[in-house]
């Protein structure tokens, strides 16, 4: 848009702990990538703290870092002890892990602020390998002001070189051309089992085929499947299934960007997140010029939902201004983009839902995969592994 590459989706940028799939998502890209040292940082109180939270306590003043560090400790102790009870909750666990202080001044407020759920009623389902616990020595050396990394798989990051997160999807699919027949501008409207074959329909046309992959999102699979088909069993598990929409601010901004890459807001503004695409890539903004990205995620009918475009823009921008992030007056361009389909919240219904859903699925041989056409919480790495293994599942049955 004039000059500036947005991801409409929000920030993505490619990382692995998997080497080898690192290997293979950056082959997209043949080369044109740009690599990257994460800076991201918390808004707190008017610093910006090194993130992980607890990687920049060297950063807080000393009656704060005492707090911290004191309350991590006692925690440790009290778990060695025996003392404390295992966390039956995300909320639970933030403190068991962290302890108060460190919970309080970050993951608490800024996981309420994007789950938009109380944090006792979301599950456990979803942590593992997403929120890793801090080693001991990292935080104690973080307190007495010796440099720390957290997140270690995610220190090092990289992104296209032109075209935005996006261009990964095209030169994949460009690779794929030669084997796969793209049909877009097709969406499903219904899809019905037969015998040995789906007849899958976009409304204006209807195609046969043998096997069937699913990655739209896994209410709208069940919408678009015969509704007399459908177990009652099954209806009621989609009822129980929760997610969060989100809506993204770009702004084209004169001037030079903060040197930092993303930027976490767990207190101020009604972003959760915002980042600066024009650190990820120098084709991201023209010569002069910065870009911001202002994540927000909401309910499908909460206030935010009635939110309008414009005011949304102009709330995004006056608290940046606010922040000091931006200068109101230099903005001079702004895009709002809306997703239905964000996050899959992981309540204490979820595991029972949708494996009753998965399982009458199987029944009809319907492979789901993918953030939302799996309902799970997926990184993109994890997503392209998801879909090489359906893949190959898919060849070898084949032969």
């Amino acid at each position: 848009i004039e000059g500036y590459i947005f991801d409409a989706g929000g920030s993505h940028i490619v990382f692995s702990k998997d080497q080898q799939l690192l290997a293979t998502m950056l082959s997209f890209l043949d080369g044109k990538w740009v690599e990257h040292r994460r800076d991201a940082r918390i808004y707190y109180r008017g610093r910006f703290i090194k993130y992980p939270f607890e990687n920049g306590l060297y950063q807080l003043p000393p009656q704060e870092r005492y707090e911290c560090l004191a309350s991590f400790v006692k925690h440790l102790v009290r778990r060695a002890r025996g003392e404390l009870k295992p966390p039956r909750n995300f909320k639970e666990w933030c403190y068991y892990v962290f302890g108060e202080a460190i919970a309080n001044r970050h993951l608490v407020p800024y996981s309420e602020k994007i789950w938009k759920h109380p944090l006792k009623e979301i599950s456990l389902d979803w942590v593992s390998g997403r929120v890793p616990e801090p080693p001991v020595e990292d935080v104690l050396k973080s307190a007495v002001g010796l440099p720390t990394e957290g997140y270690t798989h995610q220190l090092t990051f990289y992104y296209p070189l032109k075209g935005g997160i996006h261009s990964l999807a095209r030169s994949l699919a460009s690779k794929a051309q030669s084997k796969c027949v793209f049909l877009q501008d097709h969406p499903v409207k219904r899809i019905k089992p037969e015998d040995r074959c789906f007849i899958v329909s976009s409304g204006r046309k209807e195609y046969s085929v043998e096997k069937l992959v699913s990655t739209i999102p896994l209410p709208e699979l069940l919408k678009a499947l015969p509704d007399s088909a459908v177990p009652e069993k099954v209806k009621e598990a989609a009822k129980k299934l929760k997610y969060l929409s989100l809506a993204v601010v770009g702004l084209g901004v004169r001037g030079r960007a903060p040197p930092y890459h993303w930027v976490y807001l767990p207190f101020n503004g009604i972003a959760h997140r915002i980042s600066f695409p024009s650190n990820y890539s120098p084709h991201n903004a023209p010569t002069g010029h910065y870009s911001v990205l202002a994540e927000i995620s909401y309910l499908p009918s909460d206030d935010l939902s009635k939110m309008s475009d414009s005011s949304l823009m102009e709330k995004v921008v006056d608290d940046l201004h606010e922040m000091g992030v931006i200068k109101r007056e230099h903005v001079v361009l702004s895009k709002v983009w809306r997703w239905n389909y964000a996050y899959i919240v992981y309540d204490h219904s979820y595991r029972s839902a949708v494996t009753t859903i998965k399982n009458y699925l199987n029944t009809l041989g319907i492979t789901v995969a993918g953030r939302f056409g799996g309902w799970q919480y997926l990184n993109m790495d994890a997503v392209v592994d998801e879909a090489l293994k359906v893949a190959e599942d898919i060849n070898s049955s084949k032969n």
